[in-house]
């Protein structure tokens, strides 16, 4: 299972977890509706929004459950993605590349990430300055394998090993659930 569920429950304990797991409810709601309303419309980002806000998990009941807090992460990592385009930031580059780490802590699924990222690029790739995006780019790609050799260093977590061994015991009974 990715490490991010059991590296939070063991910093703060249950009733801190789900405080937290409702306030990435709350910001996943935030960053819905402010991402669909530069993409969109108002009618959009309220619709978008609500409906996020009607998954159960992000304010009907927040449990204890990784799925807010992936989500709130895959929201603004995509979120200040788009705003990289538009805006060369530093800022940017580093909130980027933390919503990348911490949502790749709470699930496997980077090859889907890889793939939406490819899709968003597509569909923005107007009035993208490419040089200066690259450039803001390989320095957030930097900054995450900073943070992953970082996490590796403290507590000896290896994310490639967790992720392959996941594989592996998926392909042993047949499943190929990594979520």
């Amino acid at each position: 299972y990715p490490p991010g569920y059991l590296f939070l429950l063991m910093l703060f304990g249950i009733k801190i977890f789900r405080i937290i797991t409702y306030m990435a409810g709350l910001l996943t709601i935030v960053l819905t509706w402010k991402l669909a309303n530069e993409l969109y419309d108002r009618k959009t980002a309220t619709a978008a929004s609500f409906f996020i806000a009607l998954v159960p998990g992000f304010l009907i009941y927040p449990t204890i459950d990784p799925v807010a807090l992936a989500a709130c992460c895959a929201v603004g990592g995509f979120y200040y993605l788009h705003r990289l385009t538009r805006q060369n930031s530093f800022l940017f580059t580093v909130l980027f590349s933390l919503c990348s780490f911490v949502f790749l802590l709470f699930t496997f699924v980077a090859s889907l990430w890889a793939l939406f990222g490819i899709i968003f690029f597509w569909f923005s790739r107007e009035n993208v300055k490419w040089k200066a995006f690259l450039k803001q780019l390989t320095i957030a790609s930097a900054i995450l394998l900073g943070l992953f050799a970082a996490l590796y260093l403290i507590s000896g977590f290896n994310m490639y090993e967790c992720f392959i061994g996941s594989l592996h015991r998926s392909k042993a009974i047949n499943t190929f659930n990594v979520f």
